[in-house]
């Protein structure tokens, strides 16, 4: 690994230190691997941070999608070096900005039942897409039919069979009187 430091290829901190714990040195400039993508963690969470301030969560989980071409020039130092056994970009990338939101952010990661699930793709020239989705809400219940002209939902409109008509008034849907209905009113 000593030839790793004096190679051709300037390598980060983040990166050299994955292929080697005992590894101190810094290299200043552009990371081969990563082109500087560690160096931009907390400004990616608090991006995160900015786009998940409308949701109310305690639990979340980051997934990320890296652009291949890390994972190429990862595996040419690999198979240079004949390094094998070590974490990849994305793992380590991966835990890394789920510690620091974590920390920014004051939440718990939850790997099986997260509240909200954060998917960060990352594009070959570094920006951050940042999707997030809710854990979807289920709502039961039980209901007694004391008539038979309600209907448990609304009905497909029958003359243009869901394609949208002047008599539904291009709903798709004829609603007469359904449970369905009343309980989106409700809602």
């Amino acid at each position: 690994l000593d030839l790793l430091r004096l190679s051709k290829y300037k390598i980060c901190f983040d990166c050299l230190q994955r292929q080697n714990s005992n590894l101190r040195t810094q290299i200043p400039d552009k990371c081969f691997i990563c082109s500087g993508l560690f160096s931009m963690i907390t400004s990616t969470c608090n991006k995160i941070i900015e786009a998940t301030k409308e949701f109310d969560y305690r639990k979340f989980l980051i997934g990320i999608i890296l652009p291949h071409k890390f994972y190429d020039k990862e595996d040419k130092i690999r198979s240079e070096y004949k390094i094998k056994g070590i974490e990849n970009i994305k793992s380590h990338y991966s835990r890394k900005i789920r510690k620091k939101f974590a920390q920014l952010a004051h939440k718990k990661l939850d790997f099986y039942h997260p509240d909200l699930s954060i998917t960060l793709k990352i594009s070959p020239d570094l920006y951050a897409n940042i999707e997030v989705r809710s854990k979807s809400m289920i709502l039961e219940g039980r209901y007694t039919k004391q008539r038979r002209d309600f209907f448990q939902s609304d009905t497909t409109c029958a003359i243009c069979k869901g394609v949208g008509c002047d008599f539904c008034h291009f709903t798709t849907r004829v609603r007469f009187r359904s449970i369905e209905d009343a309980v989106k009113k409700i809602l």
